[in-house]
């Protein structure tokens, strides 16, 4: 009789024990997880973090939030949620956010986005649900010239998007929406200096902060003539470059991770518009995969 309540309390043990292992499976089969991968993505500012949403219809849920190296290393790249509510997801959008301040729906400075095809979908500024413009028709042309000081005088330390011929501006860039406006940047001597922000390319910019007393073109660009011991600069063979900033500005002493053009200064005499390239690998995108 003892043997058979031993034997008894043993089978019950080991039905417990698959019972318990049934409902761990369970439990595991249901959770999904999401892996996102980014390229082209930039640290944010203090106080700011990228915030990753599912998107099910017109309604979104949180996945997490993160932030990013300056090796360019996400601090997170896997989020669980529900598995059949992830496979039934229609999309994905990436946002900036207030670390301090998310809420239950995402923020207006949507980043990247992508829509579902099985369990991947591609993140793109491009996307409808997110920044909705396509860059690549962009172009862009500069000048070296100080309007600021007067003619013929530190001519190397100012740059412009402007012909002087046609007296326009040479920049064609799409519009944005009010979450985002362009920047135009230098870099002299490993620093980086912003030359002013815009939302008209065809018009004058929102800062003369470097520049002398007389008036300036009426197009994007600066002189880099006062405020800074690095002042008057010889731009040529430095660096300027156009970028996407988000609005409010996560840091406005550094560029965000889009820019349209970049490259090398060139000497431009006679005073000719020197056309920059488009860089198509200066549009972050990311991948999403879901299981």
């Amino acid at each position: 009789m003892k043997n058979l309540r031993s034997s008894t309390l043993l089978i019950c043990l080991i039905i417990g024990t698959m019972f318990v292992a049934c409902d761990d499976d369970e439990g595991s089969m249901s959770s999904g997880t999401l892996s996102l991968q980014l390229s082209g993505i930039t640290q944010l500012g203090d106080g700011y973090v990228y915030a990753l949403w599912l998107r099910e219809g017109t309604s979104y849920v949180l996945l997490g939030d993160f932030t990013v190296a300056s090796n360019g290393i996400l601090s997170q790249s896997l989020f669980g949620l529900e598995r059949e509510r992830l496979l039934a997801g229609d999309g994905v959008l990436l946002t900036l956010e207030v670390e301090d301040a998310i809420g239950d729906v995402p923020s207006n400075v949507r980043f990247m986005a992508g829509d579902f095809v099985n369990k991947g979908a591609v993140l793109l500024p491009s996307n409808s649900g997110a920044i909705d413009v396509d860059f690549s028709s962009s172009s862009a042309s500069y000048i070296l010239s100080t309007p600021t000081n007067g003619p013929l005088s530190n001519e190397t330390s100012g740059l412009w998007y402007f012909n002087t011929s046609t007296s326009q501006s040479t920049l064609d860039l799409p519009a944005l929406n009010t979450n985002w406006m362009y920047e135009t940047w230098v870099t002299v001597d490993d620093t980086t200096f912003s030359l002013g922000k815009f939302s008209d390319p065809l018009m004058a910019d929102l800062s003369d902060l470097y520049s002398g007393p007389q008036a300036g073109y009426n197009a994007p660009g600066g002189d880099l003539l006062e405020g800074n011991n690095q002042f008057p600069p010889n731009l040529l063979g430095e660096r300027a470059f156009i970028s996407v900033e988000p609005v409010p500005d996560d840091d406005a002493s550094a560029a965000f991770g889009i820019r349209l053009f970049s490259q090398d200064i060139v000497d431009v005499i006679p005073v000719e518009p020197i056309e920059m390239e488009f860089q198509e690998l200066g549009i972050p995108r990311g991948l999403v995969s879901r299981q």
